[in-house]
């Protein structure tokens, strides 16, 4: 697994927002989410198991709402 920096998350986050306009939630991938979290970046609000295969994690991230989606 690719291996980032807390200030490339950050700087990774803040392009997607800036790219994709103000959204609803934005997509956080694995290795953003691990990097992040052991760093501090985020607020975790929860943890959701759709029952169908699915996990979905999200987090607050400067005022911005980014979704984790892992296979359970």
């Amino acid at each position: 697994m690719f291996r980032m920096t807390p200030e490339e998350v950050r700087q990774a986050l803040r392009v997607r927002v800036t790219e994709f306009g103000k959204k609803e939630a934005y997509l956080l991938y694995p290795e953003e989410f691990s990097a992040g979290k052991n760093a501090g970046l985020f607020e975790v609000q929860g943890t959701e198991d759709r029952g169908d295969g699915t996990v979905i994690t999200q987090v607050i991230f400067e005022g911005n709402t980014f979704l984790l989606v892992e296979e359970s």
